[in-house]
């Protein structure tokens, strides 16, 4: 049997490769950035324009793949360590490592559990291109891979960006992780229902709403079943968050075990719920997690008092600030 012939370049992406190929010559920079973001649409490749690093803004960064992308106007890119008149003679190869070397800073410094995964720094015009490549490992410097190359048409620059793309690990986690994990939010609100009889869980229930009187942040009587559910799931991302983190390049983590503590083990009081908690681990295990900088699920607490309850002010008192309880600290992930 033959092997089976490569997958080319989506057409859609040849097509805007042969555009920013095409551009004029006296084409702003701005134009040109525009056509690399148009392009790395067209492959699916998420991205960030003006991404704000500890360094001022970078042109371009896609935090699936660590790279950075620095653009320059037609010409302008030819000689990437010239200085181009920036402050202090900058040159761009300069200033992109600045920018680079700034987010790789950020991660290490937060919760670094190390990684293979490189870091790839580009600079550009959209017809040639300049890359480096760095390690995730501080001090580790950069390493010249692909210098002045001309692609010889759209198709060989698609070719050459599908390699860049198949660095990828994980895919990194949104800014507001309720775009994801809100539908496990729901099943979970299933499961509290077909089971809202069952003593063990009445207590757990009790014992929670004892908590939040004693913090002074009791729901209403109408708001009490809703929060609990809301509560217990905020609790249960957090230690999958935890898990993933500290062992980030498991094949799997288990969930039934993290929850078997604290009110929130009414979850697992069955298969049912334990299944639930598995599928939510291994959920939050599929993204990367440690280069969101800041409380990444501070959305999660703070919409939570709002979109999932009712709006009212007592049910965003009791849910909005939970992340002062013990079961939760906060968690920063740069």
């Amino acid at each position: 049997m033959s092997d089976p012939e490569p997958v080319g370049p989506p057409s859609e992406a040849v097509a805007r490769a042969d555009e920013l190929l095409q551009l004029d010559q006296n084409a702003p920079e701005r134009r040109v950035e525009t056509k690399i973001a148009n392009l790395l649409e067209a492959f699916a490749i998420r991205f960030e324009q003006d991404y704000q690093t500890n360094a001022e803004r970078a042109d371009i960064f896609c935090p699936d793949h660590r790279i950075l992308i620095e653009v320059k106007a037609p010409g302008r890119a030819t000689a990437p360590e010239e200085s181009q008149g920036r402050r202090g003679g900058e040159t761009p190869f300069a200033q992109l490592e600045r920018y680079l070397l700034a987010e790789r800073k950020a991660q290490l410094s937060g919760l670094n559990f190390g990684g293979s995964r490189p870091w790839i720094g580009i600079v550009t015009d959209g017809r040639v291109w300049h890359t480096w490549r760095w390690r995730h490992q501080e001090a580790a410097t950069a390493e010249p891979m692909r210098q002045s190359w001309h692609p010889t048409g759209a198709t060989d620059l698609c070719t050459w960006i599908q390699a860049l793309e198949g660095q990828e690990v994980k895919q990194a986690i949104p800014s507001n992780p309720l775009t994801v994990l809100e539908p496990r939010h729901r099943d979970l609100q299933r499961l509290f229902e077909g089971r809202d009889e069952d003593v063990s869980l009445q207590t757990k229930r009790a014992l929670w709403l004892d908590m939040m009187r004693a913090a002074l942040m009791a729901p209403g009587p109408n708001a009490i079943d809703r929060l609990f559910v809301t509560h217990s799931f905020l609790v249960a991302v957090a230690r999958g968050v935890i898990a993933t983190l500290m062992d980030p390049d498991a094949e799997s983590i288990d969930g039934s075990v993290a929850l078997q503590e604290g009110f929130v083990a009414w979850v697992t009081d069955d298969v049912q719920g334990e299944q639930w908690a598995q599928a939510l681990f291994e959920h939050i295990h599929e993204y990367e997690w440690r280069n969101r900088p800041g409380d990444v699920l501070r959305p999660l607490s703070t919409a939570s008092g709002i979109g999932w309850a009712t709006g009212q002010t007592e049910q965003v008192r009791c849910v909005g600030d939970w992340r002062t309880s013990t079961e939760r600290p906060q968690l920063s992930c740069p």
